[in-house]
């Protein structure tokens, strides 16, 4: 440790965590943070402001600071524009330098906006602006890291802060749990959660339905999501959750969701109507999947190839043959048919029903089309 300052405030450089000094700089090809509109640096010295807006786009972050100094300096900074405009051209420099993998010396130059007459700018923004440089190469250790530094500044995280944490752990595949967890944190504080990153970690729960552990601990925080946000609802999220209470075979809460869904005024589409479909033709309930498909079509949603081949399929599995031929009719009406796996459950359907000459004929109907056979349909 280096050292403290004043106060017993340490110095920022004490070790910091693997990758921030040796992570190589980001591609030109990476989306870089966009500079603050004109209209708000207005008060500010226009010469210093276009030395600072040159030396960020150019990635010389050290000459930056020394014009966000002279900008300081000039004492203009005292009116309410002028802050404004300082804030907002700091928050540029902060979530450049953290998109260049330059976090050390954004937080040394923090330093020294803390022991100044400027401290006031060493907020939670400031660090979030910092939070999303580190979201745009995925760096959750980093941000992890970064949330202590916060509280060593004495800034306490705030929702923003929060959700821009657990965005990073969602998108980086490999912090999943760490994403939960701050879900769970937020809800426990009353916080709001991004409606999308949510979104995002419930699909991911589908993806890995298998997992007995996570699986509800995540559902019920997604639950508690609905119950709590009812704003932030859409159908996305919704989907996604259907999603997972169709592969668990989980019908009650299945429908307890498409209660809340429609409690909320929100418009299934063609593929809620499929994951419906497909949970009942799971369920062996033609009564329900049949139902569903009048509410779609009551509805005007026009069916796409999935949401054919789910009710093709729930009808099989419900031994529904006669209606599941109907449905592949339309499907050859609207050229939607020539698919192998749509024609494997037809033929795995004519297999249980015992009605060989009607498999063999739908074979031969599929190698007249030139659709590919694969081991399903041998068998």
């Amino acid at each position: 440790q280096a050292g403290v300052f004043p106060g017993g405030r340490q110095k920022t450089s004490q070790r910091f965590p693997p990758g921030f000094r040796s992570a190589p700089r980001p591609s030109h090809g990476m989306a870089r943070p966009t500079p603050p509109s004109q209209s708000c640096l207005k008060a500010l010295p226009a010469k210093s402001v276009q030395d600072f807006l040159s030396a960020v786009q150019e990635c010389r972050l050290e000459q930056a600071q020394e014009a966000l100094r002279q900008i300081r300096a000039a004492g203009s900074r005292r009116s309410k524009e002028a802050f404004g405009g300082m804030r907002a051209m700091l928050h540029y420099y902060l979530e450049s330098s953290a998109t260049l993998n330059q976090v050390a010396q954004a937080l040394s130059f923090l330093d020294e906006l803390k022991a100044s007459s400027d401290a006031r700018l060493v907020s939670s923004a400031a660090f979030n602006a910092l939070l999303r440089g580190l979201l745009s190469r995925s760096g959750f250790e980093e941000a992890q890291w970064l949330r202590n530094e916060m509280l060593r500044f004495g800034v306490a995280p705030n929702e923003a802060s929060l959700n821009l944490l657990m965005d990073t752990a969602a998108r980086s595949g490999s912090h999943l749990d760490e994403a939960w967890d701050i879900l769970e944190e937020m809800q426990k504080q009353n916080l709001k959660a991004d409606k999308y990153t949510v979104s995002i970690l419930t699909k991911q729960l589908s993806d890995r339905i298998s997992d007995k552990r996570r699986v509800p601990r995540g559902v019920a925080m997604v639950e508690y999501f609905l119950k709590t946000q009812p704003e932030d609802v859409d159908e996305v999220l919704v989907n996604s959750l259907l999603d997972v209470f169709c592969k668990l075979g989980d019908m009650p809460r299945l429908e307890a969701t498409l209660d809340r869904m429609r409690e909320y005024g929100i418009r299934g589409s063609a593929v809620t109507y499929g994951t419906i479909v497909k949970a009942y033709g799971r369920a062996g309930n033609i009564d329900r999947v049949l139902q569903a498909w009048e509410e779609m079509q009551a509805e005007g949603l026009e069916a796409n190839a999935v949401t054919y081949g789910c009710m093709l399929d729930a009808c099989v599995k419900c031994g529904h043959l006669e209606k599941a031929l109907h449905i592949f009719a339309i499907m050859k009406q609207r050229g939607l048919h020539r698919n192998t796996i749509l024609y494997a459950t037809l033929i795995k359907g004519f297999a249980k029903s015992k009605d060989p000459l009607a498999a063999k004929n739908l074979y031969r109907e599929m190698r007249s089309e030139r659709v590919p056979c694969n081991v399903v349909v041998f068998n």
